[in-house]
């Protein structure tokens, strides 16, 4: 759910839903451009209607090997024309995460049908 008023959040307290807040969005993509302008042209690309997108993609969408490490998971995605961002596991971690963005490229994955490719996209 998008908020423009951060003060609604209790709105939404109890539920199970995501919030955006566009009023700290902006200020953040701002300052990212402000500090490194050469970023203007990523997040112009990421906000534009019609343009990349993060998906969560199975990994039976690309023919990876039975074995593999991110650094291959990249190569194969990139072979597809887009960007392997991280994995989102059905199980958590030890620290009860279930989002790795960027993990080590050396990193073996023992992938299942389950857990879901972080990737940007073209839709």
């Amino acid at each position: 759910m998008e908020l423009s008023d951060p003060d609604n959040r209790n709105l939404l307290m109890g539920h199970q839903s995501e919030m955006l807040i566009s009023p700290m969005i902006i200020s953040h993509v701002l300052a990212q451009v402000a500090l490194r302008r050469e970023l203007r042209v990523v997040l112009d690309e990421l906000f534009t209607v019609g343009g990349a997108e993060v998906q969560f993609r199975g990994p039976q969408d690309y023919p990876l090997p039975a074995s593999a490490d991110f650094q291959v998971l990249e190569k194969t995605v990139a072979a597809e024309g887009e960007v392997a961002l991280g994995i989102w596991r059905a199980q958590p971690d030890s620290l009860g995460r279930h989002l790795a963005l960027s993990p080590p490229r050396d990193e073996y994955l023992d992938l299942n049908s389950a857990d879901r490719l972080v990737v940007l996209c073209n839709a």
